[in-house]
């Protein structure tokens, strides 16, 4: 008789259980090799893991000679499972004597990976070729995967250090001379460290064996660094090295600079320059011509005025070429002022021997030249103060900021009276530039202005006005992306007619109209009338906004025998005649009236503030009665 026994085991797989019966024979059963204890919950440990690694490791590139590391962790695939052991690890391929294995683990478990650690070792490349390498790497363990492979890469090359005159080709001679320096200067030579090899470059250290303590490094300013090669797209550090003497001597240091260079471990280049007088042009400024009247003490000058300045004179120790740059910042000339260089139009600079300078406003002028040698070496800078003053004795400023605004002065002669404006002989305006005001064929001005003008002589000339100063219609010139955007306008030769873009282009946005606008500026102010010699009388200040298109802030200065008059009733920061007064289009401002008394000579500063009369109304336009444009007297 047999009995038949059934029980089930199970097998352990990631996602899998099987169960089978297993037949016993009850005669058989303690003959049974793998004998049960029981059937019941017991495990059979039949599938065994897995060992993972990654497929590839990448060392990179690296200049030969160089030790480069990778490590990785191998990982087992299952928990619980038994930890597998690591059999044998070797190295295969050509390349395989590149490769170290440093470190490997015996056996690796989910719950702990073991970790493989290899170096690369590369001993041949060029500087211009790289050498590349390959290997493998491989794992026998008792895993169910038993043989585990790893591709193994790297490349190297040598790298090559050279020392350039930045912007050269060819590495620099040796000695570095900079030449004569003058006492309390410094002289450079720009240059450049530059990795020429295809593997990364080290720079340890530059060093300065300078005995007299002449020569100074200014950059680089840490170390080490490292210069890419050529395969990493190149690599290249400004190097400055100055020489600044203490004695008039002949000074000597050595530089070195030791990089990871195989070839040229330490670079040693000899510093040469010598201590002299002085070692960059000293520029020198002189005044060479005055357009009207004299120089007088402190460089005194009347306004309005143009000189011509020389630097010629300005030399440099070695007899090299000098290259000048004249300027002045904003703060150096006066508030308001239009002050440039050659002509009118306010330039900052100018890069001529011989330039021109116009000077537009009463106050102080500071002007600069700098002059370079071939080598871009410079002294400090020379400077001009010029101060300028009315030249004349009735002098009438205007001035304003906003771009795209003409504002006019007007100086009449009304003797008090109210005057037609624009076209009456005693209008003297941007129309009328110097009328003829020959007051001796009358016995007061009124008169004058009610008779025919009689013809003028020698005698009358000087009373009469002049003005002197009316830059309008100077575009000022775009900005590239000025130029991109609005070609039409800001091309050289086209005419700068904005509200006709506008139209045209169906400019709707207020912002970009505003914009175009701009483009369209005239040069800002100063406008200046002058009297040289003012016949006794009343004298009316007008300012017009002839033509604009945003409302601008107007100033006006007076200056009687030299006296600016400030007024008496205002809070006036600027301490001009008038305070600044917003206007906008076709306003007429009615400023005020001075008198010139027949004593002016023996007048000082507080007797000419008594002779003002303060009007300072604006009109919201200018009044037309029969068809003429007239101002009318103070209250009226």
């Amino acid at each position: 008789m047999s009995v038949v026994f059934s029980c089930y085991h199970s097998l352990k797989e990631p996602s899998v259980q099987l169960r089978f019966p297993i037949i016993r024979s009850v005669l058989l059963v303690s003959a049974v090799s793998f004998a049960m204890a029981g059937c019941g919950d017991e495990v059979l440990n039949i599938v065994k893991s897995k060992l993972t690694v990654p497929e590839k490791l990448d060392f990179g590139l690296h200049p030969v000679g160089a030790t480069a590391s990778q490590q990785f962790m191998g990982k087992s695939t299952i928990a619980n499972s038994t930890a597998l052991k690591i059999r044998d690890v070797r190295l295969e391929g050509d390349d395989a004597k590149f490769f170290v294995i440093a470190a490997r683990p015996d056996s690796i478990s989910q719950d702990k990976p073991g970790e493989f650690l290899l170096e690369f070792k590369p001993t041949e490349g060029t500087e211009t070729e790289l050498r590349q390498y390959q290997a493998r790497l491989i794992i026998e363990s008792d895993a169910q995967n038993n043989q585990a492979t790893v591709e193994l890469t790297g490349s190297s090359g040598l790298p090559d250090i050279e020392l350039r005159k930045t912007g050269e080709t060819s590495a620099i001679a040796n000695p570095i001379d900079m030449g004569t320096v003058g006492a309390n200067t410094t002289r450079g030579i720009p240059m450049e460290l530059i990795n020429t090899g295809v593997a990364p470059l080290k720079v340890e250290n530059i060093e300065l064996e300078d005995p007299d303590k002449t020569f100074r490094m200014i950059e680089p300013t840490s170390f080490p660094f490292e210069l890419t090669g050529k395969d990493g797209g190149g690599g290249k550090r400004g190097v400055q090295i100055q020489c600044a003497p203490l004695e008039r001597k002949n000074h000597e240091a050595m530089m070195r600079i030791k990089s990871s260079d195989p070839n040229e471990g330490t670079l040693e280049y000899k510093l040469l320059c010598i201590g002299g007088d002085s070692g960059c042009p000293k520029p020198v400024i002189k005044i060479a011509k005055v357009a009207r009247g004299q120089i007088g003490a402190d460089n005194t000058i009347g306004t309005p005025n143009t000189i011509d300045l020389d630097g010629t004179d300005t030399k440099d120790p070695e007899g090299d070429t000098v290259a000048y740059r004249w300027f002045f910042e904003d703060k150096d000339i006066p508030s308001g002022s239009n002050a440039g260089f050659d002509g009118v139009g306010g330039k900052k600079d100018s890069r001529s021997a011989r330039p021109s300078f116009d000077i537009d406003l009463v106050g102080t002028y500071k002007i600069s030249l700098e002059a370079r040698d071939k080598n871009g070496n410079a002294c400090d800078p020379a400077t001009l103060t010029i101060n300028a003053v009315p030249s004349q004795k009735v002098h009438i400023e205007l001035l304003w900021p906003t771009p795209k605004a003409d504002l006019d002065v007007h100086l009449i002669n009304t003797g008090g009276q109210g005057a037609e404006i624009w076209s009456s002989p005693c209008d003297a305006h941007w129309n009328n530039r110097n009328p003829d005001w020959g007051l001796r064929h009358a016995a007061t001005a009124a008169d004058f202005c009610k008779a025919p003008a009689a013809p003028a002589d020698v005698e009358s000339c000087n009373d009469d006005p002049s003005l002197d100063i009316d830059t309008t219609h100077m575009p000022r010139k775009c900005t590239p992306s000025e130029e991109k955007k609005y070609p039409d306008l800001c091309n050289a030769g086209a005419a700068r007619d904005c509200e006709t873009y506008i139209s045209s282009k169906n400019v709707t946005d207020k912002a970009e109209q505003d914009e175009i606008r701009r483009l369209c500026a005239i040069a800002l102010g100063p406008e200046n009338i002058n009297i040289v010699n003012p016949k006794p009388g009343l004298y009316r200040v007008l300012v017009h906004f002839f033509d604009g298109v945003f409302p601008t802030d107007a100033r006006v200065r007076i200056f009687l025998n030299g006296v600016k008059l400030r007024p008496r009733n205002a809070t006036n920061p600027e301490g001009d005649f008038a305070p600044s007064r917003k206007l906008t289009p076709n306003d007429l401002w009615d400023v005020g009236i001075v008198e010139w008394p027949a004593d002016a000579e023996t007048k000082n500063k507080d007797d000419f503030q008594k002779l003002i009369v303060e009007t300072n109304a604006i009109s919201g336009g200018v009044k037309q009665e029969n068809g003429k444009v007239c101002v009318l007297p103070p209250g009226k």
